[in-house]
């Protein structure tokens, strides 16, 4: 047997492997909407976020969908091919044609990624190489050679090949796309009855103490945010909670506080998962005694890619603080104290991952979007004014009552 039988065999089936794996994706992202494992390994990776774009449908149906159906009838054909070679003329003229349209568009989807969404899908990119690698496998291993097959190319339609792969297409994907809809029905309606069986989240006291905070201070309703500058999502939360208050202003204020997922600083890691977090916090502690605690906290997010010391002493000098003091700042064990405080304060909450937030003393985990945060502050502060509206009327009329957050 060739050895481009089997070079094609690893390449339909890792395409048909990964496909699957996207096909899953699409589903969880249109149902938790939270990424995770590779897809969340870095900031320039997000699978929501390329699944939620146009880009991963073709008139409503998801490419992952359409790239399953492909890569079964490319299998199911190159089996054919090798087993009964005369049997359909012209198909190593359609892997050639094919292979280059796939590339193109693998080309294509992966420039409109990085510009449009500004996050890139680890599996997409798994996909590309496959299209790549059966383009060049086609073009090497064609008997007349990837030159002639290409000058002949607008003829392929007219080849046997050419009409059997449509209908391998026509039947595939029907199939792949009924699959597709059974699975997000299912995970439709195992979201449902996850949501009417939570039971009610008990509350917690977060004492907010002197964590920079932003918004009014005077309001019902209190985030607590326990957060990692190397984490993808704690920045996506951050822009959220940002977004939050202009649609909600005065309604709640916003307290950070650190969390760095790396056993530097942190004793409940087990390893170095974010080798820069513990001193990217501890600037930002530095950066709050210097009166810049938001403007650091935000430059660290947009460069949370870099956080070197050298590129974390040049975001300060950028916002005006005093690069000497801050220096010794950082280098003092009183800032890396601090965020072990925070630490120790989020173990004692029950915290296990970024970002991690509490309203009102109430638990949330992930990168809520703003409108359904904005929902949560407007819960929270009915919940708040309840308790103190029942109990204005037990107290004397010449009795104060404070507008703090209830218990």
């Amino acid at each position: 047997m060739r050895l481009s039988f089997f070079v094609y065999l690893g390449l339909f089936g890792l395409g048909i492997f990964l496909s699957e794996a996207l096909v899953g994706l699409h589903v969880q992202a249109h149902s938790s909407g939270v990424d995770s494992g590779l897809c969340a390994a870095s900031a320039s990776f997000s699978c929501v976020d390329v699944a939620n774009s146009s880009l991963s449908e073709i008139f409503g149906v998801p490419i992952a969908s359409l790239g399953l159906a492909f890569y079964i009838a490319g299998f199911c054909l190159i089996v054919i091919h090798q087993f009964f070679p005369n049997l359909l003329e012209g198909l190593t003229d359609v892997f050639v044609a094919s292979g280059l349209l796939i590339t193109f568009y693998s080309v294509f989807l992966g420039i409109a990624s990085t510009i449009v969404i500004g996050k890139i899908c680890p599996y997409c990119l798994g996909l590309y190489a496959v299209n790549i690698g059966l383009f060049i496998t086609a073009w090497r291993t064609h008997p007349d050679g990837g030159v002639d097959a290409l000058k002949r190319a607008h003829l392929v339609f007219t080849t046997p090949g050419f009409w059997a792969s449509i209908v391998l297409l026509a039947i595939t994907i029907p199939t792949t796309q009924y699959t597709y809809s059974r699975q997000a029905r299912a995970a439709t309606i195992a979201a449902k009855k996850a949501k009417s069986d939570t039971k009610p989240k008990p509350k917690v006291e977060v004492i907010a103490g002197k964590s920079p905070s932003r918004g009014d201070q005077s309001a019902l309703v209190t985030i607590v945010e326990f957060s990692d500058f190397e984490c993808p999502y704690c920045k996506k939360l951050a822009d959220n909670l940002k977004a939050a208050m202009k649609m909600a202003p005065g309604m709640f204020k916003y307290h950070f506080k650190h969390y760095p997922m790396d056993n530097h600083c942190n004793r409940e890691m087990d390893g170095e998962m974010h080798q820069e977090a513990c001193t990217a916090a501890a600037a930002m502690v530095c950066a709050q005694e210097l009166g810049r605690a938001w403007e650091m906290h935000d430059r660290l997010f947009d460069n949370q890619s870099s956080l070197s010391k050298g590129s974390i002493g040049a975001i300060a000098a950028s916002i005006g603080v005093d690069v000497e003091r801050f220096n010794a700042c950082v280098q003092s064990p009183a800032a890396m104290d601090t965020v072990k405080q925070d630490v120790e304060e989020g173990i004692k909450l029950g915290v296990q991952g970024t970002p991690t937030w509490f309203i009102n003393g109430i638990q949330q985990v992930g990168a809520t979007a703003p409108e359904e945060i904005v929902a949560l502050v407007h819960q929270a502060h009915r919940d708040a004014k309840t308790p103190q509206s029942k109990k204005n009327k037990t107290e004397k009329p010449t009795q104060e009552t404070k507008g703090t957050d209830s218990e």
